[in-house]
């Protein structure tokens, strides 16, 4: 049984949990620190996931996240120490989200100027005037 001292650590000496965490998260480079943090939400989102109904997140996916995370963080600290590296690193973790912002902004596009032409389409047009058509006849026959 370890004896608490005064200061909160054990007899030994030894840093606690929280002061383990803290001095890793300092030691990485702001990129790196940034994917911990996108990795460990990404890896809580996970497992909450795996609590679903349907139960298509498997242990071994988790698994393979987890190591996955480790090697990418690994590879930005190594990044991180060379000259050009932190613009590198920088450029790899938010590679991602300017993929996904150009991918949400060409949906939108394309979503755009479907609706625009389903709009004018002329047989759109005669459904929805029949529809409503409907709707006002069947407000009509209800009063």
């Amino acid at each position: 049984m370890v004896k608490r001292t005064k200061g909160g650590k054990g007899a030994k000496g030894g840093k606690g949990k929280r002061e383990k965490i803290s001095a890793f998260y300092n030691q990485l480079c702001e990129p790196a620190q940034l994917y911990l943090i996108l990795s460990v939400i990404n890896v809580v989102f996970y497992l909450y996931m795996m609590t679903g109904k349907t139960n298509d997140y498997k242990t071994g996916g988790l698994v393979l996240h987890i190591v996955f995370n480790i090697v990418w963080l690994c590879i930005l600290q190594y990044l991180c120490r060379s000259s050009l590296g932190k613009k590198i690193a920088w450029a790899i973790v938010l590679l991602p989200f300017f993929f996904y912002l150009l991918v949400l902004i060409l949906v939108m596009c394309f979503m755009g100027s479907v609706s625009a032409d389903l709009i004018n389409d002329p047989l759109f047009q005669e459904a929805i005037r029949e529809q409503n058509e409907k709707q006002i006849e069947a407000y009509m026959n209800n009063q």
